[in-house]
């Protein structure tokens, strides 16, 4: 299990996440997750959701796999499981769209979007993959 202050320590070492100073706080951002540490302590966000400022990644809602997983693969494992989310809440809309309007622009958007975050799920899949089997070796 680690702990926040392991997570921060894991993101300033890692060279593919971005750090982010401000006034106010000193960040990074991986994949559009960011941790931020402030005057309050340490926090994890998904910018992915609501832009810079993003959705507070909690106990409730994810934080659970970076205690387990570390920062990297938690980023990895946390955004898994968003875009499954993504995939199964776009399967549900598409099958709406079919059962009621059947609206052909309507559903090309809705498969642009799925092919979108299956390529994501994909790569997200590799990357976890790849990193396991160096675990390994």
């Amino acid at each position: 299990m680690y702990t926040k202050e392991q997570l921060w320590e894991q993101a300033s070492q890692d060279f593919t996440a971005r750090r982010i100073r401000t006034r106010n706080y000193d960040s990074y951002m991986y994949k559009g997750l960011k941790i931020i540490k402030d005057k309050d302590g340490i926090s994890l966000y998904n910018t992915r959701v609501w832009g810079d400022i993003g959705e507070e990644i909690t106990i409730d809602n994810g934080l659970f796999v970076f205690f387990r997983y570390g920062f990297r693969m938690g980023c990895y494992r946390y955004l898994k499981n968003s875009y499954s989310d993504s995939l199964e809440s776009i399967t549900r809309n598409i099958q709406r769209e079919l059962d009621t309007t059947r609206n052909k622009k309507s559903l090309d958007s809705l498969k642009v979007r799925r092919e979108t975050y299956l390529k994501k799920y994909s790569e997200i899949n590799r990357l976890i993959h790849k990193s396991n089997s160096h675990e390994n070796n």
